[in-house]
């Protein structure tokens, strides 16, 4: 799976072949096919693998006590896999980003995971809104739904831009920045 994985970084799904996987590993291509059914099952495992393992948060890791410290321990972690990003190299990272987005694009059953991890997510950020409101903490004039979105949402399409300026190694510190003021706008 590794050698597969740097392949599939390296290259589009449809450039890297079965024969070239069973090649850099050394395997026949029937001992490939003893553990995937198709070059399609080996790439959504690792798809997930690396959505699970690098791209995915842990919310449960971070604090329910405060958005404020929810927001400070969701930069945190993003800060920790920046630094993995920054050591493995920029075009890893735009390279890790093609590979999910031709995940989403081959294998639907990946975008239906992705979309229902998004669905959680969604209902995480709706929680811990109601929390800060319910406190006092916030008082916004946009709904719940709008607020999470608007972190969510930022975040994605933060990195995006920066992706695309070659300047992803900022974004722990722009998403602070942008998330910190908007705070500073529906604090209580």
């Amino acid at each position: 799976m590794n050698v597969a994985f740097k392949l599939f970084k390296q290259k589009n799904f449809k450039e890297v072949t079965m024969k070239e996987i069973a090649d850099k590993t050394g395997l026949s291509l029937g001992a490939f096919y003893h553990h995937f059914k198709s070059k399609e099952q080996l790439f959504l495992e690792i798809a997930d693998y690396y959505f699970k393992e690098l791209m995915r948060d842990d919310f449960s890791q971070f604090s329910q006590e405060s958005l404020w410290q929810f927001l400070n321990d969701y930069i945190a972690n993003l800060l920790g896999k920046m630094e993995i990003s920054i050591y493995e190299g920029k075009e890893n990272e735009v390279n890790s980003y093609m590979l999910i987005f031709d995940a989403l694009k081959i294998l639907p059953i990946f975008k239906e995971r992705i979309l229902a991890h998004k669905e959680k997510e969604l209902e995480i950020w709706m929680k811990i809104l109601k929390a800060a409101k319910t406190k006092g903490e916030i008082k916004p004039k946009m709904s719940d739904g709008q607020i999470a979105r608007f972190f969510m949402y930022s975040r994605e399409g933060l990195g995006i831009r920066l992706l695309m300026e070659g300047n992803i190694a900022s974004m722990g510190e722009e998403m602070r920045n942008l998330w910190m003021e908007y705070y500073a706008q529906i604090k209580g």
